[in-house]
C-alpha cells in the first residue's frame, strides 16, 4: 500500500495508482497531499453525526451531518406514511377481515380490533405529508395479536 495519497472531492486517491488514473483522465487536478495514518483514520466509519468532509485548507475532517432540507423530510414523511398504510393492510388482510365481515363470521373480538384498525387506517390516511408529523399515531392492536 502507497503511503502517500491525494485527497480531492472527498476520495482519497493512491499515488501507487496515479498512472492508472492518469491513463483513465481521472487524476484529480487538485487536492491535498495526506500520508498513510490520515488516510488510515478518514477510511473509518465516521464518528456518530459526523461525515467525512474537507476543511478550509481542502484536507479531510469529519464534519456535522446537516439537518434534512424540507423537501427530504417531507419525502421521509411520505414514506412513512406509506409504509405504516402498507403494514396496517397487510395486517387487516392476513386476518381475511373484510370477506370474514361480509359473510358475518367476525367474533367479537374481531369485530372489535378491525374497528380500532380501520379506524388507525382512516388517521393515518388522513394525514398530510407536508405536515411532517412529529408524533405518527400508534396501532396497538399489533401487540394483541399471535
Amino acid at each position: 500500500m502507497s503511503d502517500k495519497y491525494r485527497f480531492s472531492g472527498n476520495i482519497f486517491y493512491p499515488y501507487s495508482s496515479k498512472a492508472d488514473f492518469d491513463a483513465a483522465g481521472t487524476w484529480p487536478k487538485s487536492g491535498v497531499d495526506v500520508d498513510l495514518n490520515t488516510y488510515l483514520t478518514f477510511i473509518q466509519p465516521p464518528p456518530y453525526g459526523k461525515l467525512l468532509g474537507t476543511d478550509k485548507k481542502g484536507a479531510p475532517c469529519w464534519i456535522d451531518i446537516p439537518p434534512l432540507t424540507r423537501e427530504q423530510l417531507i419525502t421521509q414523511a411520505k414514506y412513512e406514511k406509506s409504509r405504516r398504510l402498507d403494514e396496517i393492510n397487510t395486517f387487516i388482510n392476513d386476518r381475511q377481515w373484510p370477506g370474514k365481515a361480509v359473510l358475518g363470521r367476525l367474533t367479537d373480538d374481531e369485530k372489535e380490533l378491525y374497528g380500532k384498525a380501520l379506524d388507525y387506517l382512516d388517521e393515518l390516511s388522513a394525514l398530510d405529508p407536508q405536515d411532517i408529523p412529529d408524533n405518527w399515531p400508534e396501532f396497538e392492536g399489533f401487540n394483541n395479536v399471535a
